[in-house]
């Protein structure tokens, strides 16, 4: 958000479900980041309940409230859903920074076409394929994984096209979101 309003301007939250850990994780990161800008000022955190219908509500509801709003973030699709369709219904496309997370088709849509300006997404595809050879390490030879962290990415408009992050929007074992030199990169090609 700040690399969008060089640091200064007024932001909104938009969580789904206050209460769930990766809600209440993704709103931590985005408030405890905002700290590091004290130029960015959180003016409305609602939640939507995971509800496209709700967020579009939800964010109008802050629309009204704040006409001079600067930037949403979206915690998750529907939050970011809602939130597009609000500030294209408003007109306001282009003029209001909307950052959101995850990857869902309508997202990378209006990622493309600018509406929203930069995804948060996750890699499934990764999530997936290390989940199964953790499994087939543990069965073979009792090795336990307590966690992996299969990362994130910031994909933009203008980087969405790069095919690092094509792989990770539209992943396929002929482009698979795996690093070049991973070694279980030779089982998915």
């Amino acid at each position: 958000m700040n690399q969008y309003l060089d640091g200064k301007g007024t932001v909104a939250l938009i969580e789904f479900q206050p209460g769930s850990m990766t809600n209440d994780q993704r709103k931590k990161g985005f408030t405890t980041g905002l700290k590091d800008y004290p130029g960015l000022e959180l003016v409305a955190d609602q939640a939507d309940g995971s509800d496209a219908n709700k967020a579009l509500t939800v964010a109008n509801n802050i629309l009204t409230a704040h006409p001079d709003l600067d930037g949403i973030f979206g915690s998750n699709e529907p939050s970011v859903i809602g939130a597009s369709q609000a500030v294209k219904q408003r007109g306001l496309s282009g003029k209001i920074t909307l950052v959101g997370w995850d990857a869902a088709p309508d997202e990378v849509k209006s990622l493309g076409t600018g509406e929203i300006s930069a995804l948060i997404v996750q890699n499934p595809f990764r999530m997936g394929f290390d989940s199964v050879v953790a499994m087939v390490q543990h069965i073979r030879n009792g090795v336990e994984v307590k966690s992996e962290d299969t990362g994130i990415y910031a994909v933009t408009t203008d980087n969405m096209n790069e095919e690092k992050y094509q792989a990770i929007l539209d992943p396929s074992c002929s482009n698979p979101p795996l690093p070049d030199d991973d070694p279980w990169l030779q089982y998915v090609q």
